[in-house]
C-alpha cells in the first residue's frame, strides 16, 4: 500500500461522500480495500448522544444493529469508555484498547475475540471543533495490521476532521431550511416567475403546487398563467403588462379569491432571477389558503374559544373587511358587529383591527395541517 497514493485517493472520497448515498460509501470501501480490512465503521457522535441514536456508517459484512447491540450489551451504563480516553489523531490497535480500557470492559474484548473471532482492529478518534466525535474504526478476522495502516490513519486524521465539520454545518443548514421550507409550505406561499405577456418562466415548489392544485390559477398547455376568474385573469394580465413597460414599477397586489382567500404580489423581477424558458420580468408571490372560510372558522373558534358569529367577523377583518363591509358581507347591522368585535378584541387580546390582523395571522392558525386545533365541543352560535 502506498500511503501517498491512497491519501490522494481518500482525501477525495471523503469530500464527495457527503453528497453520496449512502454517506461516504466510496470512502468505506476504499479504505477497507487499502487496508485489507474485512469491515470498517464510522460513527458521528454528538455530546451527549448515546451511540445507538449516532450516524454509524459500515462497509462490509456487519450490520449497524449488530453494532448497536454490542453496545447496549456492555457499554451503556459504564462509563468512561476506552474510546473517550483516546488521544485525537491517533491509530490505537486492539491490545492498546484494552489496556486503556484497564478492565473495565473486560467482557466485551473478550466476546469481540472469541465470539466475533477479531484478531486485529484499529481506531482511531477525532473531534469537530463544535465537540462531535467521530471514531473510525478498521476490524480484520485474519490478520494484523501494520505501520502502514497506522501512517495512513493518521494522515487521514486532518482531513476526516475538516470533512466532519463542513458535514455538520451542512446538516444544519438543511435542517434550518427544511424546517423553514415546511412552515413556507403550510402557510401556502410561494413565487412564479413571469414574462411580459403571462408564461410562466419558473416557480418553486409552493407556486407549482398551487398551480397545479389550487383550483385558482393554473398553467395553460402552453404555459401561459391562467386564473379561474376571467375577470381576475384580464385584470392581472393587464397589471403584469403594465408593470414590465415601466423601468422601475411599484409592486402590486391583487385579489383572485375571497373563498379560499387567494391573493399575489407583483414585484419587478431581479435581474439575477434566470428561467429556464424565457426571461422573467415579474415575479408573482402567491399566497393561497388551503382552508376554506367554514373551515377557518373551526378553527379559529378552537384556538380563541370564540363563537361562530365572532369567528366568521374575525375571519373578514383578516381579511381585509372595514366593519361596515363585513356587516354587508355577514348580513348584519353595523352595531351587531361592533358589538361581536369588542367581545373579538377582548379574547384575543387585540387593541383593534390591525393587531387583531398581526395576531391571528401570527398565531399556528396558518400551519394547522388539518381539522381542528383542540378536541371537539359543542357548535358555538
Amino acid at each position: 500500500m502506498q500511503v501517498s497514493t491512497a491519501i490522494g485517493e481518500m482525501t477525495q472520497a471523503l469530500l464527495d461522500g457527503a453528497y453520496e448515498k449512502p454517506l461516504w460509501a466510496s470512502f468505506l470501501s476504499l479504505l477497507a480495500r487499502e487496508t485489507g480490512a474485512d469491515f470498517v465503521v464510522l460513527l458521528c457522535q454528538p455530546p451527549g448522544w448515546k451511540q445507538d441514536d449516532c450516524l454509524q456508517l459500515v462497509s462490509g459484512d456487519m450490520r449497524v444493529e449488530d453494532s448497536n447491540e454490542l453496545y447496549r450489551r456492555y457499554f451503556v451504563d459504564r462509563n468512561p469508555t476506552a474510546s473517550e480516553l483516546m488521544q485525537e489523531g491517533r491509530a490505537y490497535s486492539l491490545q492498546e484498547l484494552i489496556a486503556l480500557d484497564r478492565g473495565e470492559h473486560e467482557a466485551f474484548y473478550a466476546d469481540l475475540v472469541t465470539t466475533h473471532r477479531v484478531t486485529d482492529l484499529r481506531q482511531m478518534r477525532v473531534r469537530e471543533a463544535g465537540g462531535v466525535d467521530a471514531r473510525l474504526t478498521i476490524v480484520s478476522l485474519s490478520r494484523s495490521f501494520d505501520v502502514q495502516t497506522d501512517r495512513l490513519l493518521c494522515a487521514l486524521a486532518p482531513v476526516l476532521r475538516s470533512v466532519l465539520r463542513n458535514y455538520i454545518v451542512l446538516e444544519r443548514e438543511r435542517f434550518t431550511a427544511s424546517l423553514a421550507e415546511e412552515a413556507i409550505r403550510r402557510l401556502q406561499f410561494g413565487w412564479i416567475a413571469l414574462d411580459a405577456g403571462g408564461g410562466i418562466v419558473d416557480s418553486d415548489p409552493v407556486g407549482e403546487m398551487l398551480l397545479r392544485e389550487s383550483g385558482v390559477i393554473g398553467r395553460t398547455p402552453r404555459g401561459r398563467l391562467t386564473i379561474a376568474d376571467r375577470a381576475a385573469e384580464r385584470t392581472l394580465l393587464a397589471t403584469i403588462r403594465a408593470m414590465a413597460s415601466q423601468l422601475e414599477a411599484s409592486p402590486k397586489a391583487v385579489s383572485l379569491s375571497s373563498d379560499p382567500w387567494f391573493d399575489m404580489l407583483l414585484v419587478p423581477a431581479p435581474h439575477r432571477l434566470l428561467g429556464p424558458i424565457g426571461k422573467p420580468v415579474i415575479v408573482a408571490y402567491v399566497h393561497g389558503d388551503s382552508w376554506g372560510t367554514a373551515d377557518r372558522c373551526e378553527q379559529l373558534i378552537d384556538l380563541f374559544r370564540l363563537t361562530r358569529s365572532e369567528a366568521r367577523l374575525a375571519l373578514e377583518i383578516c381579511r381585509g373587511r372595514s366593519i361596515a363591509e363585513a356587516a354587508c358581507r355577514l348580513d348584519l347591522q353595523v352595531e351587531t358587529v361592533r358589538g361581536y368585535s369588542k367581545r373579538i378584541f377582548a379574547k384575543t387580546g387585540a387593541r383593534g383591527q390591525t393587531d387583531l390582523v398581526r395576531i391571528l395571522m401570527g398565531s399556528v392558525l396558518a400551519l394547522t395541517p388539518d381539522g381542528r386545533i383542540g378536541a371537539p365541543r359543542p357548535a358555538s352560535r
